[in-house]
């Protein structure tokens, strides 16, 4: 029988604009900033709006042109709060969002392509992807000679899997929930990615990626390499029926 491929909404032009905000908190680090944007341009379904929460003194002319190409497609806002305790300012990103959905970031991630389509396929209050340290192969079986803040990555766990640790990056939660937990973290001196994720109780989308990067040096082509490994095969069975 012919395959067919279904009709799949371009990267340059998303069907529809779900009500969810993109907000990632950064200081000084506009290379790994500059690149987390521009994965969140490239999704297969864009967030409505971005909210860059800042506590350095970057510039935009720092990242370029990049702000004023992706606000033609995305609203953006930037808000430059104070730097103080690690739980104080991821509060105020909580709290500063506007949309009826939050998908957090620290800066030092990028999603693959159709990482927020997944996550809104999953029906659940708070959605967590599944992080990729390029540094490791994050594979079942592993866990024993990985660090422990990698341990619990697994690409073979069940859809519904809640982890009971961090890392946080590109959880998704609605802002309701959002603001309660805001309140809850406000003064924490660290610990924050285990806090968001034991107050959020996320489901694990194993179809969903995010991918760390490392501030000395990101291995852009590694990350693209297992983003190929791991999203383009599925996007591809996704387009035939």
């Amino acid at each position: 029988m012919k395959t067919t491929k279904t009709a799949r909404p371009s990267q340059s032009e998303p069907a529809s604009l779900p009500d969810v905000e993109a907000v990632i908190l950064t200081r000084n680090d506009p290379v790994r900033l500059n690149a987390l944007l521009w994965s969140i341009f490239n999704q297969t379904v864009r967030p409505k709006s971005l909210l860059i929460v800042s506590t350095g003194a970057w510039t935009t002319e720092a990242i370029g042109g990049s702000i004023d190409i992706i606000s033609e497609k995305i609203d953006i806002r930037i808000k430059r709060i104070r730097n103080r305790r690690l739980g104080d300012v991821h509060a105020d990103c909580l709290l500063l969002a506007q949309r009826h959905r939050v998908w957090f970031f620290q800066d030092d991630a990028v999603a693959a392509p159709n990482c927020l389509e997944q996550l809104l396929s999953v029906s659940h209050s708070a959605v967590l992807p599944t992080v990729v340290y390029p540094d490791y192969e994050a594979m079942a079986g592993e866990a024993e000679e990985m660090p422990q803040e990698v341990a619990y990555v697994e690409r073979d766990e069940p859809k519904g899997y809640a982890p009971r640790r961090g890392p946080c990056l590109g959880l998704l939660l609605f802002r309701a929930q959002g603001m309660k937990i805001a309140k809850a973290i406000e003064g924490m001196p660290m610990g924050l990615d285990d806090a968001l994720v034991q107050l959020s109780k996320p489901h694990l989308v194993p179809s969903a990626f995010v991918y760390h990067t490392r501030p000395e040096k990101p291995r852009w082509n590694r990350i693209v390499d297992l983003m190929k490994k791991d999203v383009l095969p599925r996007v591809r069975l996704e387009g035939l029926e």
